[in-house]
């Protein structure tokens, strides 16, 4: 998250934010927060390295893939959008992946509504999955 931590409703984004990820109880799932110039003149670098325009700014990102970008309004109640935005991001990045066991034998998954047959039937029992 790009904060302005001068700004008291930043920081209410950012602890809510910090509250969010901590009740997912998901290691998979990390929170970074980046102070910012009102101006968006400092840290030059790191804002120009993530195309940031806009603070306060959320980039989620997902096994170091940006799935998306979210801009709260000051005195937004952001954690029931921040996790549904989660969500529905892992969603559909495991939907994409879905042949790929590999990925999932690494990845918790099992809280994702997908078909799941191909990778947790036995080789024996498997069909044309």
């Amino acid at each position: 998250m790009f904060l302005v931590a001068s700004r008291p409703d930043d920081l209410k984004l950012a602890g809510a934010i910090g509250r969010t990820f901590e009740a997912t109880g998901n290691t998979a799932l990390s929170a970074e927060f980046i102070g910012v110039a009102k101006d968006l003149a400092e840290p030059a670098s790191l804002i120009a390295d993530n195309g940031v325009t806009v603070a306060p700014e959320v980039i989620v990102y997902w096994l170091g893939v940006e799935v998306g970008r979210l801009h709260p309004k000051a005195g937004a109640v952001i954690e029931e959008d921040l996790a549904a935005f989660i969500q529905q991001s892992r969603a559909q990045i495991a939907q994409e992946m879905l042949l790929d066991n590999e990925f999932f034998r690494n990845t918790f998954h099992s809280d994702l509504p997908l078909d799941c047959k191909r990778c947790h039937i036995p080789p024996t029992d498997r069909r044309s999955y």
